[in-house]
């Protein structure tokens, strides 16, 4: 039964936020996980729950993992190096992962940033901006504030994915040809973040 409602899931997810089709019917995702629409029913009872429970997974698969990444007490390159690896992966395997994110909060901010979420997420932030901070005193980088390092790393990891058929058309790049690509861009994105 366990593995039925992870299949369900994990279809959902490669609907949802993996091909990006975000308003798709529970019929569709019965299809193609292969059951049909009286089981998805009895696992999840609406579409909203199930879509909810999606949701969490998300979060939880990209921005909560890279939090809890650059949580630790490791040193501070290696955790850099470490959470541009997981956000790339992650985007690799769902590259709508984060277009499907923000639509959802945009659409309602509750859903997904609870009051929880927002203060560990405050909490969090707070700390590694001065762990930032250390970092560019201690390497004598100017011209950057510790607000734009951390927006440059998101945004550097998450473009490529959320501009994936704009990217592919403009260089002529196969699926295979644009996941290599991807996966290139780890080590260059840790060394741009870290400006070496």
């Amino acid at each position: 039964m366990e593995a039925t409602e992870e299949k369900i899931k994990q279809t959902a997810k490669k609907i949802f936020f993996g091909k990006g089709h975000f308003n798709a019917k529970m019929h569709e995702i019965a299809k193609e996980a292969g059951v049909n629409r009286a089981l998805l029913h009895y696992y999840f009872r609406s579409r909203e729950n199930l879509f909810e429970s999606v949701l969490r997974e998300a979060m939880e698969e990209s921005f909560i993992s890279m939090f809890r990444i650059l949580s630790t007490e490791q040193p501070f390159e290696t955790k850099i190096e470490q959470a541009i690896g997981q956000i790339v992966d992650c985007l690799t395997e769902y590259p709508f992962i984060e277009n499907f994110i923000i639509s959802e909060i945009n659409k309602d901010p509750g859903k997904a940033l609870t009051d929880e979420t927002i203060s560990t997420g405050r909490k969090f932030t707070k700390k590694f901006l001065k762990e930032i901070e250390v970092y560019l005193k201690k390497n004598k980088l100017k011209g950057i504030e510790p607000e734009h390092f951390i927006v440059n790393m998101m945004a550097l990891c998450a473009y490529p994915s959320s501009t994936k058929p704009i990217i592919k058309n403009i260089l002529n790049y196969s699926e295979n040809e644009y996941m290599n690509f991807l996966r290139s861009r780890k080590k260059m994105i840790t060394k741009m973040v870290l400006m070496k």
